[in-house]
């Protein structure tokens, strides 16, 4: 699922499921006045009454053509982004190799990165990338899920200095540990040592306040 919204004079673009952290970030930009926005998922999801008027349009973040169509449609609404946030992930379904979970953590991490570099970020802004604590540590019950998680943090560790020495694009990588939300709840079941979850409006607001 893509969110993309205008907040104040910015515009954002935020990736993520309807749910968990993706539902708080949305919640929490609300608090501070955003307006507009466009909504992209594999379902479509009516997402008036969360601050905004929607301009929904189905996608799936896998998919290159549905980034670059959610972006150019982004775009032509409400100019380039100012940020980009790629929040959008799934668990581990069981089955290894889980390539469902490995292209939705990391291919659709890198065609929303280059999807935003295509259309409005080439001159300044700021890309952040939801990953996870998973992809600092083994993960031995979700090894595709960490996989994919070590990947991303890797990923913008080797294009992080020429994204801004070349287009003055900030990437940066989020790793927080056991957020709150569903998919947290059930990896932390199978964790050793987790002794407290991050309250998901944290998390949000963190990502928020970038």
């Amino acid at each position: 699922l893509f969110l993309l919204f205008s907040f104040r004079m910015a515009s954002f673009v935020l990736t993520g499921e309807a749910n968990g952290i993706g539902k708080e970030i949305v919640r929490s930009l609300a608090r501070d006045g955003w307006v507009r926005c466009t909504l992209v998922d594999v379902e479509l999801v009516d997402v008036e009454g969360e601050g905004g008027a929607a301009n929904i349009i189905q996608g799936d973040v896998v998919n290159p053509e549905d980034n670059d169509r959610a972006f150019a449609s982004h775009v032509a609404r409400f100019g380039p982004p100012a940020a980009v946030v790629l929040n959008a992930g799934v668990g581990e379904s069981g089955d290894f190799p889980d390539l469902r979970c490995l292209n939705v953590n990391l291919i659709g991490v890198m065609h929303g990165i280059a999807a935003a570099m295509r259309h409005g970020m080439e001159s300044g802004g700021t890309i952040a990338v939801v990953a996870s604590a998973g992809g600092l540590w083994p993960m031995p019950y979700s090894p595709t899920y960490s996989t994919a998680k070590a990947a991303v943090v890797m990923l913008v560790r080797s294009m992080a200095p020429s994204l801004w020495r070349r287009h003055q694009v900030r990437l940066i990588a989020i790793c927080p540990q056991f957020v709150d939300t569903t998919l947290g709840r059930a990896g932390a079941r199978f964790q050793k040592g987790v002794y407290g979850m991050l309250g998901v409006r944290l998390v949000a607001d963190m990502v928020a306040d970038m």
